[in-house]
């Protein structure tokens, strides 16, 4: 039976709920992401004025911390951010910005940093580039790819990206070398183990 929850939701794009959990980041960094996507999106707004102070009370963290780590998700193209122009009131401290997720994901330059290089290089966590791979082996090797051939080129994929596999599939081919031994090569004898 399914779990039925009452109350209003977030419409957040999918490619955000995708995208950010998978990043190589801290907690704080990821709480001001979704911090700034439910009062944007929750609240059907292009843009949100905030105090980082704010930020630190709602997340518990120091100001500090969270004043870099918004620097960084600014500079990197993640949020943007603007001046703000609300004005001040007695009771209320105007906020120095507003700040939006960037909807265009190519251009978060976060996934240019040395942690992501291998992983988004590779491909490693997508099955397109899996998929792909057993296209080209079918192409070379003339078989069709089965589940366990599948599951080998997943588990390659860790090992080497997946242009250098393609090169190493056309040298395999022309010196008369089999898939097996090709994996014997790469792959170290216990991961060749685990893929049956």
């Amino acid at each position: 039976m399914p779990i039925i929850i009452k109350g209003k939701y977030t419409p957040t794009p999918n490619v955000f709920l995708n995208i950010i959990p998978m990043l190589d980041l801290p907690c704080v960094a990821k709480d001001i992401l979704w911090m700034i996507i439910r009062m944007t999106y929750g609240f059907h707004k292009g843009w949100v004025a905030l105090h980082t102070t704010e930020i630190t009370k709602v997340l518990g963290s120091n100001s500090v911390g969270t004043w870099r780590w918004v620097s960084r998700l600014v500079r990197w193209g993640v949020i943007i951010r603007a001046k703000c122009s609300i004005r001040s009131t007695r009771r209320k401290r105007k906020p120095r910005y507003v700040y939006a997720i960037n909807p265009d994901v190519s251009k978060w330059a976060v996934f240019r940093r040395k942690r992501f290089y291998r992983r988004e290089q590779n491909k490693a966590f997508t099955d397109e580039a899996i998929w792909e791979l057993g296209d080209k082996y079918n192409e070379m090797f003339h078989s069709p790819p089965d589940t366990k051939i599948y599951k080998q080129l997943k588990e390659l994929i860790h090992y080497q990206s997946p242009k250098r596999i393609i090169g190493l599939m056309k040298k395999s081919v022309k010196c008369g070398e089999s898939w097996t031994e090709l994996l014997e090569r790469l792959l170290p004898s216990d991961a060749i183990g685990g893929t049956d």
